[in-house]
């Protein structure tokens, strides 16, 4: 996707001025496997494929960062998203909740990623969630480490959405 020049004009009168990125954010809508890239930091990732799909980041650069959210509720494979580099891991919490019509059966009621095992979260729809409303946040902290928070939303006897591949 790319912004209208009329958004945001730096010099304010002429189509010539750079769009002054972050004051208009960039949804970039997932319904195949997408690789971000670092210039795309910043935009909202929706989720909007009911069978799933890889988000990969780019390699971790401190302050680049995604926010995710799922639009439809993934009802087979996964809805994943990968670090792009096998150096680089994830750190931080997710909460975990079921949603209206849902009562968990596993009193959990977060997981974490450990910061030097994890690179992926992946969420079936179910126990490892990613029901529509799942949303949460990476931003990379250093040059090898993704910081993860957000809720997701799940059903049955909950796992941990997070994975080491």
């Amino acid at each position: 996707m790319s912004l209208s020049t009329n958004l945001e004009l730096l010099n304010g009168k002429t189509t010539d001025g750079c769009v002054a990125t972050g004051l208009h954010r960039e949804v970039i809508t997932v319904t195949a496997a997408r690789t971000l890239k670092k210039e795309e930091s910043g935009a909202l990732i929706v989720f909007d494929i009911a069978t799933g799909a890889t988000v990969t980041l780019p390699e971790a650069e401190e302050g680049i960062n995604f926010d995710f959210l799922v639009k439809k509720s993934i009802s087979s494979g996964a809805a994943k998203v990968i670090t792009g580099d096998a150096a680089d891991f994830l750190v931080g919490a997710i909460d975990f909740g079921g949603d209206a019509n849902t009562t968990l059966t596993t009193a959990i009621s977060a997981f974490a990623a450990d910061g030097s095992t994890h690179v992926a979260i992946a969420g079936n729809g179910t126990t490892t969630g990613m029901k529509a409303g799942s949303s949460f946040r990476v931003v990379a902290i250093t040059g090898a480490l993704w910081g993860i928070n957000g809720t997701i939303i799940g059903s049955g006897s909950v796992a941990t959405p997070f994975a080491t591949s």
